[in-house]
């Protein structure tokens, strides 16, 4: 429960647990995005607000959904709840406006397809307690499928991280899964997420963009969260669906921005030189 996390994360120290702003972004995924919401409620931490922002969406039962959603949480007040409505930005637009609409003292981000093991938010904000991260991530298990994976479930493969790991992060993102908690004063310092349409990697390059600058990044080596993978011809799979070279450019150019002008092409030598996936 709340108050049992509450006093775990609270026993050595008076440390309280602080608000956690859970910032959901939403485009046209329907009834999966309900599957999130209830994994959501099912967190051994509190307290937590959701900060729900609708990127755009035009399908009808996704726009239904978002009705129902509300619905629920104007009834039941189960944790304060947001929802925000903005035209087609893309993730990182989306979720810089969740942040800005977040009252807690972390943000902590979630995707409308993802589901969060109940100690994912506790996790987060224990190990950023700690070890008084800025942003800190975490590995993530992969799976298939509409539903909810079981508990007792195994993955299809695992995310695996190294944290602060800036060389090797220029080829790959070892930083963690977008599924990060960030101090929400870090989190402007660093500059947020860039607001690129078209195109997608912005967490990739937001982790980078934080580690180069000098901000303290904690990956955490324990699988929080379920990352559902979808087919590769689905619509929404922003991964298969956007241009890859212009993906990546999005981190190669937060790279080029931290060596001398006379070095920035040898970055993209680099990366054209790196092995391909």
């Amino acid at each position: 429960s709340s108050s049992s996390s509450s006093s775990s994360l609270s026993s050595s120290s008076p440390y309280a647990p602080p608000l956690v702003s859970v910032c959901l972004v939403h485009h046209n995924r329907g009834e999966i995005t309900l599957k999130t919401i209830e994994a959501l409620l099912k967190q051994d931490y509190g307290p937590f607000e959701i900060v729900m922002v609708d990127d755009g969406s035009t399908d009808e039962a996704s726009l239904k959904v978002l009705t129902d959603i509300q619905r629920f949480f104007n009834q039941t007040k189960a944790v304060p709840f947001r929802l925000i409505r903005t035209r087609n930005r893309y993730p990182g637009a989306a979720r810089n406006t969740a942040a800005e609409n977040a009252k807690g003292k972390f943000v902590i981000f979630c995707d409308d397809d993802d589901i969060p093991k109940p100690h994912w938010i506790s996790t987060m904000v224990k190990v950023a307690h700690h070890t008084h991260a800025d942003v800190v991530t975490s590995m993530a298990d992969f799976f298939e499928g509409d539903g909810t994976p079981l508990p007792t479930a195994k993955p299809k493969l695992r995310w695996l991280t190294l944290g602060a790991a800036p060389s090797l992060g220029m080829y790959h993102n070892v930083f963690g899964a977008s599924m990060a908690l960030v101090r929400k004063k870090s989190f402007f310092k660093i500059g947020g997420y860039t607001e690129e349409g078209g195109s997608t990697y912005e967490d990739w390059e937001f982790f980078a963009n934080a580690v180069l600058q000098g901000f303290h990044l904690e990956a955490i080596p324990e699988a929080l969260m379920w990352y559902r993978q979808h087919p590769t011809s689905e619509k929404l799979n922003l991964m298969h669906n956007t241009n890859k070279y212009t993906n990546r450019m999005r981190v190669m150019r937060t790279y080029q921005k931290f060596v001398p002008p006379q070095l920035r092409n040898a970055v993209l030598y680099g990366w054209g030189a790196s092995p391909k996936r």
